[in-house]
């Protein structure tokens, strides 16, 4: 039985993010999805806003609270209500959008999703998108939260473009935090796309700097590894970096002739993912880690030495 996909949409405080999934709702078939609004505060204006254009029964809303921090028991009792409900009115559903309050960071989000076996064995994370506005994003980039939920995110989607069309200094920003995520205009999105599961393109991407003591680093290696070494490197590097490594990412391949997806947020890491090798030919690998206050050559190095590889 396939799982439930679980996408989360993110942003700061004022980026359009409600909007964005109002929009989401009227452009999808949204017969087999359901939502989890989390609201900070006891009055929830965001599902007042869904609620416009949406069934009330589909719209299940957190309170009270950040679901991030002191809410996650809740978020594994709405998951697993809404799939029961499902179940006995006889539908499938096939996915839930969770959106989050403008001050979560999301990797304890996935964390509950990862963590709880009767959710991992029910859903799986499908996609992260943070909303970052035209007109105040660079403000907001200045903040920790916001470089976490860039640092999580699979795309980040440009709001309010039509108020301020030239944001090539916030996409630069963008890049410097997490140079592999890709950047859409909200106003040529075509929502249905969003969903589908898009390879990521990990090659030619350079070590970048950021001011708030944020740096990443690329590692190719054309020499396929033992997959059960990489993984204690892994876990190793994360057990002691955790807090400090906010994003790993990347495509390994291993002696056992696999290609292998990896995604960590955090200590937070997704289940690994096996990749058709098309037409025999190996790509290499490359692995992308994003950090704060940590010498990324020395992560390097531990792997080169680990690993016995050479490292591009």
């Amino acid at each position: 039985m396939s799982k439930v996909k679980i996408s989360i949409i993110t942003g700061f405080l004022g980026s359009g993010k409600t909007t964005f999934l109002s929009e989401i709702l009227s452009d999808i078939d949204s017969s087999n999805l359901a939502i989890i609004v989390n609201e900070f505060g006891q009055n929830s204006l965001d599902d007042t806003i869904l609620n416009a254009s949406y069934a009330k029964e589909k719209t299940t809303v957190i309170g009270s609270g950040c679901m991030c921090c002191n809410k996650r028991d809740d978020l594994i009792i709405k998951l697993k209500d809404i799939l029961n409900s499902y179940e006995l009115n006889g539908k499938r559903l096939d996915r839930v959008i969770i959106e989050t309050t403008g001050l979560a960071n999301p990797a304890p989000i996935l964390w509950t999703v990862l963590s709880d076996p009767f959710l991992s064995n029910h859903f799986e994370i499908a996609g992260l998108f943070t909303c970052v506005d035209a007109i105040n994003g660079l403000n907001h980039l200045n903040h920790q939260e916001a470089i976490n939920q860039i640092s999580a995110s699979d795309s980040v989607i440009i709001t309010k473009s039509d108020l301020n069309s030239d944001y090539n200094e916030l996409c630069k920003t963008l890049k410097s935090i997490y140079v592999g995520v890709k950047i859409y205009d909200k106003r040529y999105i075509k929502f249905s796309d969003l969903f589908n599961d898009v390879k990521k393109d990990y090659s030619n991407i350079e070590q970048n700097s950021h001011t708030q003591g944020l740096s990443s680093i690329s590692l190719n290696f054309n020499k396929p590894v033992e997959w059960s070494a990489f993984t204690i490197w892994l876990s190793l590097l994360l057990h002691r970096y955790g807090a400090q490594i906010l994003r790993t990412k990347g495509i390994i391949s291993t002696k056992q002739n696999h290609l292998i997806s990896i995604n960590s947020v955090c200590h937070i890491v997704h289940p690994p993912r096996h990749i058709d090798n098309l037409n025999g030919e190996n790509p290499g690998s490359c692995l992308v880690i994003i950090a704060q206050n940590l010498d990324l050559n020395l992560v390097k190095e531990s792997l080169k030495n680990f690993l016995k590889v050479e490292l591009e």
